[in-house]
């Protein structure tokens, strides 16, 4: 006996560049079909009036979310379905057609030293230390403290043909989800990109839209940082190089200087802690560099 499939009004939300309109789908355990039935279930367009305007959207697409699914329980099974409306003004991108968005926000990055210091005593003149401190030196333990580091996140959004997106695809790119170039990728060298994921919906015309999030980061190398202690009058410094996405960690000791417990960095660790990939897995498309400014 084939599926019942019942599509639901739920909420219906507009403003002044699109709408969105959500539906409860019920009576199917398969995406695909809840889909279709929210896709055919949804007007091709709506209008609205906010203030003194009208606005007209047409269709653009329509993505569901599972909210509960048994397979074996078919009439029990519940999908959100939400239907995007757009302004019919707005660039319509074909199939085959990409663009890309971007934030520079920056990331975080907790350090235990800083790049110079100036000290101040209650006598004496204030001493500049070239070489950094230890920030919340506590003695037998160092707090430091998080800063914001260059950081750049890029969202390349893909217009796609309805017959590439097969289950394969979707597992492909899932695989991927939280790995690192270990090839160059978007003009970047290995260990500079780090693929957040995707989200896709499906277009009115059949195709898919479909946005790849990345960071980018820099890779390091020769870099120095400061061990808090003095050959004569220059301070010591470990050496390290690492890629964009390792992690580095420092080893201290307690020692005593002008009657103090200070924190001495004794080594560095540097720690992989994402796997690597071939990010040109993601999409052929995916040849041209980030764009420059």
């Amino acid at each position: 006996m084939p599926d019942i499939i019942t599509v639901t009004a739920k909420e219906y939300s507009v403003g002044t560049d699109g709408a969105e309109r959500v539906y409860n789908v019920t009576g199917t355990a398969d995406d695909a079909a809840a889909l279709s039935a929210a896709a055919q279930a949804a007007p091709a367009a709506v209008s609205a009036t906010v203030g003194d305007k009208t606005y007209q959207f047409n269709f653009k697409s329509v993505s569901v979310e599972e909210v509960f699914v048994d397979e074996d329980l078919p009439e029990e099974c519940l999908w959100e379905a939400t239907v995007r409306y757009a302004s019919p003004d707005d660039e319509e991108r074909e199939a085959g057609e990409s663009s890309w968005a971007f934030d520079t926000g920056g990331g975080t990055q907790h350090i235990v030293k800083s790049r110079s210091a100036t000290v101040y005593k209650p006598t004496g003149d204030p001493v500049t230390l070239a070489g950094g401190a230890n920030i919340g030196d506590k003695g037998d333990s160092v707090e430091g403290v998080d800063i914001y580091v260059p950081a750049c996140n890029v969202t390349r959004t893909f217009y796609v043909d309805d017959e590439k997106v097969t289950d394969a695809y979707r597992d492909r790119v899932a695989a991927l989800t939280g790995r690192v170039n270990s090839e160059e990728f978007l003009g970047r060298a290995p260990g500079e990109v780090l693929f957040l994921g995707s989200s896709g919906s499906q277009r009115g015309r059949g195709d898919w839209e479909i946005a790849f999030r990345v960071a980018i980061g820099e890779n390091v190398e020769d870099a120095q940082i400061p061990t808090g202690e003095l050959d004569g009058e220059d301070p010591v410094m470990i050496t390290y190089s690492k890629t964009a996405w390792q992690y580095l960690d420092g080893k201290y000791e307690t020692s005593v200087a002008d009657n103090e417990m200070v924190q001495i960095l004794k080594r560095v660790t540097i720690h992989t802690v994402y796997p690597s990939d071939d990010l040109n897995k993601l999409d052929p498309d995916w040849e041209s560099e980030v764009p420059q400014a």
